[in-house]
């Protein structure tokens, strides 16, 4: 066999994913805040690049933004004006524990320790170090170091400052009954594996008590925080900005987009002398290119705001039937169905539609809800979040007394044309936060 050496001429196809191609993609993708974050650094590279952003005071229209996560142990008075709230909520965690500290009453050494050993708590607030480690950290003695621990420990919410889960659980021991505390504490010192576990049966025997007095100290147990530092979690509130608004026009629903949730992006027109300044053709050159990159951003920006409102479009004109009837009317759908129906590739619509959100007359609501994976009933194929609303409402609608067992709920939604097992309604009854039946008969008694 011989070979032969020689040059041999081929035309080949290949992508070539330049940097504005990826920035095309980026912009795509990234959620609104994503989006303004670029927007600001973008805004610091290019001297010409002025941009007004949407989470500007009174830009955005406030009524339809929500906070993505609620505060927690909040006793500010109503009556705070805003500025006092956003100065308030800008304190950070270590701020929040010093302030307490500094209110007590103690000796100048006991309280440096204090205000240091707050920079050691980890996020959950539980304080890893030895007292022999931080003997040594702090250069004190272990009297010192003991008595700051204790003053540490004393602080709000209860539980900071603990070296171990059973501490920061006896710490918040005074939250719980006092005819049930010694119980409780009981669980605390012996008891929390087989609590892990579920051995109930194990404590009774252990405890000799009734079960229904540790069923009630165990229910106690579980409404304590083994994690107190995340409720001084000190991350700003994110707010969610919907980029597109559906609204009903005759019998259709037309989606039109937010005009300022997309911010402001032009020129600065001071340069502009600049520009024309022959005398200076590198400086004409260097303005021209960062006039370029601003025209790109535009025509990025302008881009992605079509995909939207092609993607959301054909959302809504899938899941029409949502806005009249509620979650129960959803039907199943997939990015392939949306990509087909746009004429876009599927990686398009799934960057399209993350993290992004439109206002509904059903409310805000994720593009993510609308798709939804397909559950085959006797007649036809119904959503899981369809599934999710009618376990919802025959929950809702039961005797409190004669609570519905999930093979209950299996039954009559089978009764409704949705064949769903007890398995699949347990998932999603665990999904939604609901307690099985025997725990909401027992609500129901005590309550």
């Amino acid at each position: 066999m011989q070979v032969d050496y020689g040059l041999v001429q081929e035309q080949t196809q290949r992508l070539v994913m330049t940097a504005q191609m990826k920035q095309a993609l980026d912009t795509l993708q990234w959620t609104a805040e994503e989006l303004d974050a670029f927007m600001q650094e973008a805004m610091l590279e290019n001297p010409l690049l002025e941009y007004e952003s949407p989470y500007k005071m009174g830009e955005l229209p406030w009524s339809s933004v929500v906070s993505t996560r609620k505060q927690r142990g909040s006793t500010e008075s109503s009556s705070l004006s805003s500025f006092d709230q956003r100065i308030k909520s800008t304190q950070s965690r270590e701020e929040k524990l010093a302030e307490q500290i500094r209110m007590m009453q103690l000796p100048d050494v006991i309280r440096r320790i204090c205000l240091f050993l707050i920079g050691l708590l980890d996020e959950y607030g539980y304080l890893r170090e030895s007292e022999e480690e931080l003997q040594g950290l702090c250069h004190a003695s272990l009297y010192q170091v003991r008595r700051a621990i204790q003053a540490l420990q004393c602080v709000e919410p209860l539980g900071i400052g603990a070296r171990d889960l059973r501490e920061c659980l006896r710490l918040q021991l005074e939250l719980v009954s006092v005819s049930r505390r010694a119980l409780v504490a009981a669980i605390i010192e012996k008891h929390l594996e087989d609590v892990a576990r579920g051995r109930l049966v194990a404590i009774v025997k252990e405890l000799k008590s009734s079960p229904e007095a540790i069923q009630q100290a165990v229910d106690d147990l579980r409404n304590l925080n083994p994690r107190p530092g995340l409720m001084l979690d000190d991350t700003p509130p994110q707010y969610i900005v919907p980029e597109v608004v559906v609204r009903r026009v005759g019998d259709v629903y037309q989606v039109y987009d937010v005009a300022a949730a997309r911010g402001r992006v032009f020129v600065n027109r001071n340069y502009q002398k600049l520009m024309e300044d022959k005398q200076h053709p590198e400086i004409q050159q260097f303005l021209r290119r960062q006039v370029e990159s601003i025209e790109w951003i535009t025509q990025c920006l302008e881009r992605r705001m079509e995909t939207l409102l092609k993607v959301a479009q054909a959302i809504v004109d899938i899941q029409s039937s949502f806005f009249e009837c509620g979650p129960r009317a959803l039907k199943p759908l997939t990015l392939r169905q949306v990509a087909e129906r746009v004429e876009l590739h599927e990686s398009t619509v799934s960057r399209a539609v993350r993290g992004k959100y439109m206002d509904t007359p059903q409310g805000v609501l994720e593009f993510k809800y609308f798709f939804n994976s397909e559950i085959r009933g006797d007649d036809s194929a119904v959503s899981a979040q369809a599934v999710k609303s009618a376990i919802q409402s025959l929950i809702a609608s039961e005797q409190p007394d004669s609570p519905l067992s999930d093979a209950d709920i299996a039954q009559a939604m089978k009764a409704q044309g949705i064949s769903v097992s007890r398995r699949t309604v347990a998932k999603y009854r665990e999904q939604l936060h609901i307690p099985t039946s025997l725990r909401r008969k027992r609500i129901s008694l005590e309550l």
